[in-house]
């Protein structure tokens, strides 16, 4: 199973959500392009970085059997910014997409964050006293004092990814599929 990211987080995001349904699968972590931003600032550049990462470990490894990626970004509803993960799924030619749950950004973070710059991770870590903060807990994690942590909403995100496959009966054969 290939994954679109060496981030560590991710991968045992990932992990943690199919070992839900199989048993015996290898990972294969794969450094691959987001093609967005490193901060994407919308939801309709958060989704088609998760879509590019797991297009992309399909490009890079056509054999496996799942191709895997998650973005996360800053997502604006009704005025509110909030952040959120979409994971996407590549299984047989289908392509099945899930959500985490959102939560809302902390404006005077979110306002030092240069969208296009890696850099910004150093001021997500100043702001919150802490060092990676992204590859460990997350933000989440910081604000809901670990009772939520970016692994776990990114688990999710993917587990909502996965019910394209559980029952696929339910989804018509037109719609998601993978090019």
């Amino acid at each position: 199973m290939g994954i679109g990211s060496t981030n560590q987080v991710k991968v045992a995001a990932i992990e943690q959500a199919f070992r839900l349904y199989h048993e015996g699968l290898s990972f294969l972590p794969l450094d691959v392009p987001s093609g967005v931003n490193p901060f994407p600032m919308s939801e309709s550049e958060t989704l088609t970085g998760a879509i590019n990462r797991a297009r992309a470990v399909k490009a890079a490894r056509p054999d496996v059997d799942y191709s895997v990626g998650i973005e996360s970004g800053v997502c604006e509803v009704v005025g509110a910014k909030f952040v959120r993960s979409y994971a996407a799924v590549i299984h047989l030619g289908v392509l099945g997409l899930g959500s985490s749950a959102a939560y809302e950004a902390p404006e005077p973070i979110i306002s030092r964050i240069d969208p296009t710059s890696d850099l910004s991770r150093q001021v997500i870590d100043d702001m919150l006293g802490r060092r990676e903060v992204l590859s460990q807990e997350g933000i989440v994690g910081v604000l809901t004092e670990r009772r939520l942590s970016r692994a776990s909403i990114l688990r999710d995100a993917v587990i909502c990814a996965l019910t394209r496959f559980t029952l696929p009966e339910q989804y018509t054969s037109d719609i998601n599929e993978c090019n």
